[in-house]
């Protein structure tokens, strides 16, 4: 929710008119803090990709010829947002309880396909994008989950053990898993959809962990990880990507076959460590907590 006089225009170019300590110290937002200010100068605000995990429009049509491409992650069983068009249903201590109908991923998947607002998705080679061939539907920027455990509506979502309320999923290796699939799919359709020069011609062959013999230790990981990988096929070089793609470290000529990665300066969370052999490269998830 975007409350444009405390949190200025969801457009990003709008100033807040409002400062009010109540809704600061509700909000745990600094005094001025607008969630979504200009970018800069020469950058446009204007939106270039939508994704959505589990929500709806309050009317299909909403969704019109022309915009903007969508990704849309949804559980078909979700017994809140539903996945086509029905009525949507808000959690209570009695139950889900309706509110108003609304259309749901699957539908507006289905609509964006029609309009073709999802057409650059089709330039995606089948090799570079794996996950589409496990997905139980065909749309072109829409994963539909199934048989989730415990019939989860967001399995993708886990509280720490102490969170309230006691009903909250705890399985976070689960979770993750569920996260791994959202990324997979995810990141080729931003990669094109965004217009980030993807190289699926590239030469580079993609090794695998079997190719160099790789081994990887903890992962997740606190402080540091080792990686080792055989003597005839030693890493070159090696790169850190966060999960927005940024490189956070790059080490060149390396030529050894074993790094004690440590953590250093690196926040909590997922990161892609891109491995450059001989003859090729080889990109795994590394975690740290």
């Amino acid at each position: 929710m975007v409350l444009e006089p405390y949190n200025g225009n969801i457009n990003g170019d709008g100033p807040i008119t409002t400062v009010d300590a109540t809704y600061n110290a509700l909000s745990k937002l600094p005094v001025g803090d607008t969630l979504c200010i200009p970018n800069h100068a020469g950058f446009s605000s204007d939106f270039a990709l939508c994704v959505n995990m589990g929500g709806a429009l309050g009317d299909s049509t909403w969704l019109g010829d022309g915009e903007v491409p969508l990704v849309s992650f949804h559980v078909d069983t979700d017994p809140f947002a539903p996945v086509e068009t029905d009525i949507l249903n808000v959690p209570t201590a009695l139950g889900p309880q309706p509110v108003v109908e609304v259309s749901g991923s699957r539908d507006l998947a289905e609509r964006a396909d029609r309009f073709g607002n999802n057409d650059v998705f089709k330039s995606i080679p089948a090799g570079h994008d794996p996950f589409a061939a496990k997905n139980p539907v065909n749309h072109l920027g829409y994963y539909e989950f199934r048989n989730t455990p415990d019939n989860q509506s967001g399995p993708w979502e886990w509280a720490a053990g102490d969170n309230p309320p006691s009903t909250c999923n705890k399985n976070s290796v689960t979770s993750k898993i569920y996260i791994d699939t959202i990324m997979g799919y995810f990141a080729p359709r931003a990669c094109v959809a965004l217009g980030l020069n993807c190289d699926f011609n590239s030469s580079v062959n993609d090794l695998t962990d079997a190719n160099v013999n790789l081994k990887m230790a903890p992962n997740p990981a606190t402080t540091e990880l080792y990686i080792t990988v055989s003597d005839e096929t030693p890493i070159r070089s090696y790169a850190i990507y966060d999960i927005s793609g940024r490189i956070v470290r790059n080490i060149t000529d390396l030529n050894s076959s074993s790094v004690n990665l440590r953590r250093e300066s690196l926040q909590n969370g997922m990161y892609f460590i891109k491995m450059n052999f001989d003859k090729g490269s080889l990109t795994k998830k590394v975690i740290f907590e």
